[in-house]
């Protein structure tokens, strides 16, 4: 016999609530003023995943230019750091003595200011650590990157695509978006913050971002 209502000698599903995303609140932190500017970003409203996935393409486009024509491929020294230079031995970031001809002059690539005589394998990774902007969402593997995931993919194309690390089908580690020169690497900081954020504010003593908002 059919029957409209649940079986109850088996065991059954059922939905008691739908959960909806009514606001989201978004800091954007740069040491680089020239690339974008520290800001505070919020909003309330209808569909607030897609209004938050277009906000967060637009800035992540916005970086990407103003990166590609502000980068500095050529480190500025004073006198002081190119004596420095030429009188190191060993690299600065893995301390291993340079071979002939496998030291450079390693500087960060969108100020120009030059950081350490290094060798070239170490001045390879430096320079790729500015091609990756991190995202961090906490406790997002649990909750809010299920909700991103179907929005980001909606942003795929030839260039840019959406890459996750999970643990499994209910559980990610990270989600990447975008290419190889550039992407967004969304993280969970409860991954390395083992605290609630009620717990983590407890902790501090002045909120200087939430002033400027008050």
């Amino acid at each position: 016999m059919q029957s409209c209502t649940p079986d109850p000698d088996k065991s059954y599903t059922k939905p008691i609530s739908k959960q909806e995303i009514n606001s989201y609140g978004m800091y954007v932190h740069s040491d680089y003023p020239e690339i974008y500017k520290s800001q505070y970003f919020h909003y309330d409203g209808d569909d607030v995943v897609k209004k938050y996935v277009e906000k967060i393409m637009s800035i992540f486009k916005k970086i990407t230019y103003n990166i590609k024509h502000n980068k500095k491929d050529k480190p500025i020294l004073n006198k002081y750091e190119e004596d420095e230079f030429q009188e190191a031995t060993e690299c600065y970031i893995c301390g291993e003595e340079f071979e002939e001809n496998n030291k450079v002059r390693e500087h960060d690539h969108l100020s120009g200011k030059y950081r350490g005589a290094a060798c070239q394998s170490c001045n390879t990774k430096e320079g790729k650590a500015t091609k990756l902007i991190p995202v961090f969402f906490h406790n997002g593997s649990n909750y809010d990157f299920h909700f991103l995931i179907e929005e980001l993919m909606k942003h795929e194309d030839e260039y840019n695509k959406v890459k996750l690390l999970s643990k499994n089908s209910e559980n990610y580690i990270s989600i990447d978006y975008g290419s190889y020169n550039r992407k967004l690497r969304f993280l969970d900081s409860y991954r390395f913050m083992l605290k609630g954020l009620s717990d983590i504010a407890k902790s501090m003593d002045d909120f200087p971002i939430l002033e400027k908002r008050v």
